[in-house]
């Protein structure tokens, strides 16, 4: 979680809008993320072809909501999702939009495990029988996800080795199914392009390089040790925490929902908290139950919001660099 210096070099202190922005890159990137990989793999396995549209829309708007925090990024950024390893990357490129999109479209191509050879080698009347009863499966039939509009574009896929084809998909679809293993089925790629005002276009990719665990990610399954907030307990009851952090950069995020009022969230974590060393800053809010603390050069702020009549709260814990704050 730290950032390492050089002997002799004293790290600038971070202020409060440079953290909350990270911290607000972590957060739609966690939803990116999540989308991204669950609506892909739902779509391309039990064929939901009436959400097609929906998924694709929803990935588009991701992908804006991303952009404005591009200079935030530089090269490629490793994170962590509930210990889960995925990959962000920006760039501008002279290449239109267009090209751009096609480029990563023939990549996928290139890589579908021998399904593109598969569905070519069946009878050309099989294919169109196919075609016509299932349009929009048959548009997904090799994986791979495409959406343009005139300023902007996104393509996703699961890219898979091997030419293995149907029968070696229906496997490593059963694979993943039963332990959330996204790597069974291939690694994932989304790319979101977006025309500039200069007429280049700028491009954010997400993606994953070997294991990725999305029933982990989801926080379905116990996460591993580096996804836990150091210093900083769960609630007993929590639900499906999700814990994002950026490697080498000082912020982490983790949300997840509790049963009970907002105010004993608030509650549990000032007596606790304390206890680990944690010093109040400011809080507990009047409008929403927040709070603030530091501890050894870090900043907590915890906000926790009453989800509805249900009696559950949604608590979001944001830990950063720490700001010079003096203790109220």
């Amino acid at each position: 979680m730290g950032r390492s210096s050089k002997a002799g070099v004293t790290p600038r202190p971070l202020g409060a809008g440079w953290v909350a922005r990270w911290l607000t890159l972590m957060m739609r990137w966690l939803r990116v993320s999540a989308f991204v990989s669950v609506g892909l793999v739902a779509l391309l396995i039990f064929n939901a072809h009436q959400a097609r549209g929906q998924v694709s829309e929803r990935m588009l708007s991701m992908g804006r909501e991303l952009a404005p925090l591009r200079d935030l990024l530089r090269g490629t950024q490793s994170a962590r999702i509930n210990g889960e390893n995925m990959f962000l990357a920006s760039t501008v490129s002279d290449q239109p939009l267009v090209e751009v999109l096609n480029r990563f479209e023939q990549h996928c191509l290139d890589q579908t495990g021998g399904l593109r050879e598969s569905f070519a080698a069946l009878p050309e009347a099989a294919r169109a029988q196919v075609s016509a009863k299932a349009p929009a499966a048959w548009r997904l039939r090799h994986g791979v996800m495409r959406e343009e509009k005139e300023r902007e574009g996104m393509v996703v896929c699961v890219a898979r080795r091997g030419q293995g084809g149907f029968r070696a998909w229906v496997g490593d679809v059963r694979r993943f199914l039963h332990d959330g293993e996204l790597s069974h089925l291939g690694q994932l790629r989304y790319v979101y392009a977006q025309r500039t005002e200069t007429g280049r276009t700028h491009v954010l990719t997400t993606f994953t390089l070997g294991s990725f665990n999305v029933y982990r990610a989801l926080g379905q399954l116990e996460p591993t040790s580096g996804a836990r907030l150091e210093a900083i307990p769960l609630p007993p009851n929590a639900r499906r925490p999700m814990t994002f952090s950026l490697d080498g950069m000082p912020y982490a995020a983790q949300l997840f929902q509790v049963p009970g009022k907002p105010e004993d969230v608030t509650r549990y974590y000032l007596e606790q908290l304390p206890r680990l060393g944690w010093t109040r800053v400011m809080g507990p809010g009047e409008l929403y139950s927040n709070a603030v603390l530091t501890r050894q050069g870090k900043t907590l702020t915890l906000a926790a919001f009453e989800l509805d009549d249900s009696g559950s709260s949604s608590v979001t814990l944001a830990v950063g660099g720490a700001e010079e704050l003096t203790a109220q």
